[in-house]
């Protein structure tokens, strides 16, 4: 930034920045970053150029150690991937299996590790694209705990000008501390991004605010198996017409874990999604009594939950994602329709395989009684609470519409 002389620079061509040491005080030096990417490129996409910045931290890396599976991960009866380690790394260090290459984080609860992923290879010319999960960790499988370096971000926001090819910023193998001395209190600070950035395998002490886009543009921003040890959030929701995933995502998050008030770092962020995407058995955490908050139109894939999700003023859609799947599972975890509507597939079972958490929670606001079956010998009422998703299934009587359109809040069945 000294070298340009300002916080906003132009660019019109790729950049990379090489992050190799770590800012050593807390807080000292703030990254402030909110340049203008602007490319023109050509009459057609094959003559377009791009102007991609990518910040790219050096990974240093620890002492080996080996893996021993405690429990493989199993969806239909909510048990998570877990594991133990000779030397056990901090939750702020990126696991790299090489026996079974791919990368995960240790969340520090119950021996709990996040979904494995493979490594992301970062482009050159447009955003990388999410990896795969695997799922074969296996007990004396090697370890290599990396240590990412510290870097102190506190607003990265680009204004895309001018745009005809590929551009955007990437942050990668960066760990985000709190302006306090690391590990204290994370989440009583803010790191702030804005639309068109990319964030790969980073942990952020911070809780991570995501601004609201000038353009509701398909995913605006993109998180690809991150460390959220203090929770994150995204934009307020502007009111678009709720028309399925590809029109109103602007946020997706894909892997590791969005943790608020983390009890290993003494945290105190929150979560709270307004028009996202969780898949790829992202690990939703609370470590209190608080609730995370989902508003707007949120999208479901592969979740794997813990602690309450309260739905408020909106959607949380488990059926018409183009992820990789439409499970919300998790032995701890509360779905809540509050005074919004969760939407699953319906049918015998419908429930049951969308959202295996061990409670579902009626809103007192929901009117849907009036829409169930006569056939259903006690239909629902506010206020409810079933401990398996086979009871709800039941209470709507299992049928294509149990809860219809624009009737009150609560759970809706929707059609295969």
């Amino acid at each position: 930034m000294h070298r340009w002389g300002t916080a906003s620079p132009t660019h019109s061509v790729n950049i990379t920045f090489n992050l190799t040491g770590s800012q050593t005080s807390a807080g000292a030096d703030p990254i402030v970053y909110k340049p203008t990417i602007s490319v023109i490129g050509g009459a057609d996409a094959a003559a377009n150029t791009t102007a991609l910045i990518t910040f790219v931290g050096t990974l240093t890396a620890g002492t080996g150690t080996t893996f021993t599976l405690v429990s493989a991960k199993a969806r239909a009866t909510n048990v998570r991937f877990r594991g133990t380690f000779g030397v056990t790394p901090t939750i702020e260090q990126l696991l790299q299996n090489t026996t079974h290459p791919s990368l995960a984080w240790n969340t520090g609860i119950n021996n709990n590790v996040t979904q494995p992923m493979t490594t992301t290879s970062l482009s050159t010319n447009s955003f990388s694209t999410i990896g795969t999960e695997v799922d074969t960790w296996a007990t004396s499988d090697a370890i290599t705990p990396n240590t990412l370096p510290s870097f102190n971000f506190m607003d990265v926001e680009p204004v895309m000008a001018g745009l005809q090819g590929n551009g955007g910023i990437v942050i990668t193998h960066v760990l985000v501390p709190e302006n306090t001395a690391v590990g204290v209190q994370p989440g009583d600070d803010q790191f702030v991004v804005g639309s068109g950035v990319q964030l790969i395998e980073n942990a952020f002490e911070r809780q991570v605010v995501f601004a609201q886009p000038r353009i509701n543009s398909i995913q605006s921003f993109t998180s690809i198996n991150n460390a959220f040890a203090s929770g994150a959030v995204t934009h307020p929701w502007n009111g678009s017409p709720y028309n399925g995933a590809n029109d109103n995502v602007v946020m997706s998050v894909n892997a590791g874990y969005l943790y608020s008030q983390s009890t290993s770092l003494g945290g105190t962020g929150t979560i709270e999604l307004s028009n996202t995407l969780l898949d790829y058995d992202v690990f939703l955490k609370t470590g209190s009594s608080q609730p995370m908050i989902a508003r707007g139109a949120n999208f479901a894939g592969l979740v794997d939950l813990e602690g309450k999700l309260l739905i408020q003023h909106g959607i949380f859609d488990a059926t018409v994602t183009s992820a990789s799947g439409n499970i919300v599972w998790g032995t701890g975890g509360t779905l809540d329709s509050g005074n919004g509507i969760v939407l699953y597939k319906s049918g015998a079972g419908g429930a049951a395989a969308n959202i295996p958490v061990t409670n579902l929670r009626i809103g007192g606001g929901t009117t849907c009684i009036l829409a169930v079956p006569s056939s259903v010998a006690t239909p629902f009422t506010g206020n409810e609470t079933v401990s398996a998703a086979a009871a709800l299934d039941a209470i709507l009587g299992a049928t294509v519409g149990g809860c219809t359109d624009g009737i009150g809040g609560g759970f809706k069945n929707f059609g295969n």
